[in-house]
């Protein structure tokens, strides 16, 4: 689905949302240069996998949050390893390139490969900020059009506490 395909479905199923176009961001730290100011929870969307390739996972996080990626493996039982998806990878289960992960790319995974996994800090927030399939674009959704958007995807959100890396100082 190409992003005039995916605006086209939300808006045959309802689904409203906020447009807000910028130059291409690469990095969560990029994007929050020109969303800052954007109403909606700013985001953070990993596209991870087990070791041997053959469990694949969309991670959601607010974009500040540093993950502690050993305990996320422990957390989800694939032993002490998750690696990132191989661009490859993203293109063929959801359709995107690096640089526009985003929770709507989960409408082309008709085969229902990826499993959806949620922060439950994110989960409480009223609305989001997602990429439309490409990064020169942000769109604002109000949760409640998100779980639609899963259901109408055929995705079940998995909403866990994402474990995070403490530092401390030296």
């Amino acid at each position: 689905m190409t992003e005039e395909e995916l605006l086209a479905f939300l808006n045959a199923n309802g689904i409203q949302y906020q447009r807000f176009d910028h130059p291409a961001v690469y990095t969560c730290e990029q994007a929050s240069i020109y969303t800052n100011n954007k109403p909606g929870a700013r985001t953070k969307n990993l596209f991870l996998r087990d070791q041997k390739g053959e469990r694949f996972y969309l991670l959601a996080t607010l974009e500040d949050k540093r993950i502690d990626f050993n305990q996320l493996a422990r957390l989800l039982g694939i032993g002490k390893n998750i690696r990132f998806g191989s661009a490859e990878q993203l293109l063929t289960l959801l359709g995107i390139e690096p640089g526009s992960v985003t929770l709507l790319s989960l409408a082309n995974d008709t085969s229902g490969c990826v499993n959806l996994l949620i922060d439950q800090d994110l989960w409480t927030q009223p609305s989001w900020q997602c990429h439309p399939m490409v990064n020169t674009a942000t769109l604002v959704i109000h949760r409640e059009d998100m779980l639609r958007f899963f259901a109408l995807t055929r995705h079940t959100a998995q909403v866990i506490t994402i474990p995070t890396k403490t530092f401390s100082a030296k």
